[in-house]
């Protein structure tokens, strides 16, 4: 199945999206793997020629049931295991009869600016399973580790009723907070080590993870890591709570011998359950639609504003006055608004 699904990714960014084929919705529906791997493309691109296409994906993904997946956001520094933990954690959900995507988000190339593809490469086992999909995305260098589409993927996994996403970020450094907004739970990986400093997390990540877990809890490593679970179990409970009520639970796992990993998944069924309960999951989901409305539409402003004629050039301007520190930067965000006050009023007048 990876070869194929390798195939239809690379097919499909090469096909044209105007004027989707008439039974596009029914092979989608089907999940046919050229149909999501085509819708999923068609989502990430950022091309105003796609626009009508786009809008009737989207038309299409909220006009059917759609079923509230589990959305777990998984993070952690370089080396920790990420994709390790993701094929083990995974196929263990598949064996129990259920389906699962992952939106694998890839460094960008710096020559292509897409997907550099390794996470899919090293999740062979998992790319078999046919309740499984797995899609590398280019992170474009957006704060996070997270790719510009990423909700309008989520979504589109949902309307296929998927029960699981799991979302891998670049890596821990940048905002996660991106992450956070949209999941329903946060999990941190740890490396076996001493402490905060040795790991290169930053104590806000810590602080938002609902659950963390020390990978390569194996070998002559089980010990140290013990010792870790322990240091980071003191941190936790130094923190404010949480507004799900929900307390940090701490594991120690092995992807490579998938011990500690069934334990982890009834702990996330726990937890689901926990803030399904108390109401938070359906608030939560209804903040992090909020905050997606919000950004959609500071997105399609810029886009909008953008097309005056003239705008472009002073903003050129501006920015090179802010440079050369010869104008404050609110002052010269200033002019741009209210010049563009201006454009506006003069179209509305002659109208």
């Amino acid at each position: 199945m990876k070869q194929h699904l390798n195939k239809d990714i690379l097919q499909s960014k090469k096909r044209t999206f105007l004027e989707l084929p008439k039974d596009f919705f029914e092979r989608l529906a089907s999940e046919e793997l050229n149909a999501v791997a085509r819708a999923l493309s068609l989502l990430e691109s950022d091309s105003t020629k796609y626009e009508k296409d786009r809008g009737q994906l989207l038309e299409w993904i909220y006009g059917q049931q759609i079923q509230k997946a589990r959305r777990i956001g998984i993070t952690g520094s370089p080396g920790v295991g990420k994709s390790s933990f993701i094929e083990a954690f995974g196929q263990m959900i598949c064996e129990e009869g259920f389906k699962v995507a992952v939106l694998s988000i890839d460094p960008s190339s710096a020559v292509s600016g897409g997907s550099i593809l390794g996470d899919q490469t090293r999740m062979t086992e998992l790319s078999k399973r046919k309740n499984a999909y797995i899609r590398p995305s280019p992170s474009s260098n957006i704060l996070g580790g997270v790719a510009g589409a990423t909700r309008e993927s989520i979504a589109l996994f949902e309307a296929l009723s998927y029960d699981y996403i799991l979302i891998e970020t670049v890596g821990v450094g940048q905002s996660e907070t991106a992450v956070a907004q949209m999941t329903d739970l946060f999990l941190l990986l740890l490396l076996p080590g001493a402490g905060d400093s040795l790991q290169g997390i930053k104590r806000g990540v810590v602080e938002m993870a609902d659950i963390i877990a020390v990978n390569k809890a194996d070998g002559d490593r089980k010990q140290l890591a013990l010792e870790t679970k322990r240091a980071y179990r003191q941190a936790v409970q130094l923190f404010p709570p949480k507004r799900s009520g929900w307390e940090t639970s701490l594991h120690t796992i092995s992807s490579q011998e998938r011990t500690g990993i069934s334990t982890l998944l009834t702990e996330i069924g726990a937890y689901f359950n926990f803030v399904s309960d108390n109401g938070y999951l359906s608030k939560n989901r209804s903040h992090q639609a909020m905050d997606w409305f919000d950004s959609s539409l500071n997105r399609s402003f810029l886009e909008w504003f953008s097309q005056y004629p003239g705008l472009n050039s002073l903003v050129a301007q501006q920015k090179t006055a802010v440079s050369e520190s010869k104008k404050a930067p609110y002052l010269a965000a200033k002019e741009v608004i209210q010049w563009l006050d201006g454009q506006i009023k003069k179209s509305t007048k002659s109208d």
